[in-house]
Formats: structure tokens, C-alpha cells, sequence
């Protein structure tokens, strides 16, 4: 039944396209069933999962019951994804965590049928994986980046002046769509600039006196 129960929220979230408010009003009010406290992104890992796993095992995801995922069950469909479908660690971790925030919250549905795959599942730690080499444009580079834009025509000096903020204060792209002229405070040389990031979060940033200058 718990498996059957999430397999329908991800499809109602996959095809509806609505907002997860939606989502959580139709699960209280017209199921009269509790919400599960996750986004989409992860019920869509978690549908991946059971997906994964009834390919492994030859069962239908909505077969697939608490008695199946044992920790030699869970420990061999985490290997055959590495193995056999080449999956990275980053995508084998990413369905292990789908499988450990489900198994979480049926422990909390129903403690006895789920309380063995809860173990079975923090017996499995995440794997180490390497970190991403960063990558940064060079000086050469910033500025043919900046050379780019058409300064004689205004669209071209636009484009211009948001290269030279963006590059100045490091500000993100919605960080950028967000700033309005009451958040730009101009000093004798500098400016200042109060950005609204993420979790609506501000944060005041100077940027010296070249893009300044600019967007003054």
C-alpha cells in the first residue's frame, strides 16, 4: 500500500505540472491522507528507485513490498546501478537518499512493517565521491567576455553594464533580475548594491570604481 500511495502522489506531480501547494491540498483535503514533507525533485527520485528496482528484480514497482528491501536486496540494486546500468556515485547516492527519506517516513505510517527496512537502509553509508575540479575565466578571458557587447547601440551597453556588475559583485543571474534602482546606493566612487539571494536572504555588496561608474 506504501508503495502504491507514492507511486500515485509522483504521478499526480509529474502530470499535473502544478505547484506543490496544490499537491498538499489535494492529499489533505481530498484524500484526507497526511503530506509527505518532501519536494518533487525527491518523490521523483523515489519513483526512480522503485523503478530501478523492479527492473533488477523483475517486479512490478507497485509490487515491490517492505519484506523485499533487506540489506542484501538494497546493498546489490546500489551495486548494479554502478555496474551494470554505469550510473555515477552521485546518482547512486541520490537513490539510496530517495529510498532512506521513504523509508522515514513509513516508519512513521507504520512502524512495524517498515522498522527492518529503516535498519537495513542506515546499515548503507553514501559514497565518497570527488569533488569537481572549479574552473575560473582568465584575465585574457574577462575581457573578451566584456568586449562582446556593441557599446554604441543600448542594448549592447545593457549588456555591457550587467557583464561588468555581475563579474564585479558576483552576483547570480535572478539576483541581477531582482535589483531595482532603490537597491544601488552610489558613494564618491564605489557603489553599493543590496542583492536579494536565496531564502530571501540580502546581502550588501561594493563593487569598485570602473562598473561603477558604468552603471551610474
Amino acid at each position: 500500500y506504501m508503495f502504491r500511495y507514492v507511486i500515485s502522489v509522483c504521478n499526480i506531480l509529474t502530470e499535473s505540472k502544478k505547484s506543490p501547494m496544490w499537491l498538499q491540498e489535494t492529499i489533505n483535503c481530498g484524500w484526507g491522507l497526511a503530506f509527505i514533507r518532501l519536494n518533487g525533485k525527491l518523490f521523483r527520485l523515489i519513483i526512480i528507485a522503485q523503478l530501478s528496482l523492479g527492473e533488477k528484480y523483475s517486479l512490478a514497482p507497485d509490487r515491490i513490498t517492505f519484506a523485499d528491501l533487506n540489506y542484501e536486496t538494497i546493498t546489490n540494486f546500489l551495486e548494479w546501478l554502478e555496474v551494470e546500468r554505469t550510473c555515477s556515485v552521485s546518482t547512486r547516492n541520490q537513490r539510496l537518499a530517495a529510498l532512506s527519506a521513504f523509508s522515514a517516513y513509513a516508519q512513521s505510517r507504520s512502524f512495524d512493517a517498515a522498522c527492518c527496512f529503516r535498519k537495513d537502509i542506515n546499515k548503507i553509508p553514501a559514497k565518497k565521491q570527488g569533488q569537481p575540479t572549479r574552473t575560473a575565466f582568465s584575465l585574457n578571458e574577462v575581457k573578451l567576455l566584456l568586449s562582446l557587447p556593441d557599446t554604441k547601440s543600448k542594448i549592447g551597453l545593457r549588456d555591457r553594464t550587467l557583464l561588468c556588475v555581475m563579474y564585479a559583485s558576483g552576483a547570480r543571474a535572478q539576483e541581477m533580475c531582482n535589483l531595482t534602482v532603490a537597491d544601488v546606493r552610489f558613494d564618491k566612487e564605489t557603489a553599493t548594491l543590496t542583492l536579494k539571494g536565496k531564502g530571501g536572504k540580502y546581502r550588501h555588496i561594493g563593487i569598485p570604481t570602473a562598473p561603477a561608474k558604468i552603471l551610474k
